[in-house]
């Protein structure tokens, strides 16, 4: 599969400090849903998604950033922490191409930039901002893009306010 597409960070609730680290054509979403089968005891649930031009190979530079951390070579689980695969996943995409996808909420690149002009702070900086953030303040946040209302980005602490 080479293409569009998201590359993930996935984890299950069961599985305490590994992540999945893929990609799809599809939504992360969908692809927890396909991996919830009669071998796994509960969901897995998307911990960051970035929608990328090219997924195949935003997932080989991550893997390959991430390859000292891999449980089995031919799987893709790896015994890292959020912050180190988001790091990773992050030096594999193009900020101002990105859909964020965090708690099931997407965040696109316009609105990254946004929130960047509004906070007076770099894409990137907002980026690792919103990686912070539970998934009831991205609900929040993605409620006050949409209806348009200006808001303050705070980085440490990642709290949204009106």
């Amino acid at each position: 599969m080479s293409g569009p597409g998201f590359v993930y960070a996935i984890r299950n609730p069961f599985m305490p400090g590994l992540l999945k680290i893929g990609c799809t054509t599809r939504t992360p979403m969908e692809r927890c849903r396909e991996l919830f089968t009669t071998g796994v005891p509960c969901k897995f649930v998307v911990v960051a998604a970035f929608y990328v031009e090219d997924a195949t190979e935003a997932e080989s530079v991550v893997h390959e950033a991430l390859e000292d951390f891999r449980v089995t070579p031919e799987r893709e689980f790896f015994s890292v922490s959020t912050s180190q695969a988001l790091i990773a996943m992050l030096s594999a995409v193009e900020l101002d191409d990105v859909v964020v996808s965090m708690g099931g909420h997407v965040i696109d690149g316009d609105h990254l930039e946004w929130l960047a002009w509004k906070s007076g702070r770099s894409m990137t900086e907002v980026h690792r901002a919103l990686t912070e953030l539970s998934p009831y303040a991205i609900g929040r946040l993605c409620q006050v893009i949409d209806e348009g209302r200006s808001l303050e980005c705070i980085t440490t602490g990642a709290s949204v306010s009106e």
